[in-house]
């Protein structure tokens, strides 16, 4: 079962058992040595571990790219951009829902490697190459088969690691 590390932005109890009740995955709340880390003592923490970090930090990896490495447990970012209203982590749930609704299998997916934004009208993925941030793809969820789509770059970007050991 597949494992997420929730940050200072969704470090909610509330949050973290609704996720985990439902049986698809385990959710942990941020270790208290971390609470009110700075993003980069952060990154460099979890970015260690095993576990994709879920925020709602729209800036944390563009603004801390050096602290991630290009093999990575993952960042989910999950946003409700364009939308004005605040972030919180009510908003964050319903939008997870959401996408968990419209791709049922999120949890047999390969979080690794990619940088990933869940926004209120598609997903967008990036990954890190040569300590830069590289953009995948931005797909629109009102595009037929961003679904596949999504699966694939996802897949692509967990392999990116094992090139890299074969080379």
């Amino acid at each position: 079962m597949i494992a997420f590390q929730l940050d200072q932005c969704l470090d909610s109890k509330r949050f973290a058992s609704a996720c985990s009740a439902a049986g698809h995955c385990d959710v942990f709340r941020l270790p208290p040595a971390l609470r009110g880390a700075e993003d980069p003592n952060l990154l460099s923490m979890v970015m260690a571990g095993p576990n994709p970090l879920v925020t709602f930090d729209r800036a944390l990896a563009h603004d801390h790219t050096r602290f991630i490495p290009e093999l990575n447990p993952g960042i989910i970012v999950v946003s409700n951009y364009p939308s004005p209203q605040t972030m919180t982590v009510s908003v964050a749930q319903k939008l997870l829902h959401d996408f968990k609704t419209a791709f049922p299998t999120w949890h047999q997916v390969f979080w690794n490697n990619s940088i990933v934004e869940l926004t209120t009208l598609g997903v967008e993925v990036w990954h890190i190459a040569g300590g830069g941030l590289m953009r995948n793809e931005y797909l629109a969820f009102t595009t037929p088969d961003w679904q596949p789509r999504f699966r694939a770059i996802l897949d692509e970007n967990s392999r990116r690691g094992l090139h890299n050991a074969n080379a």
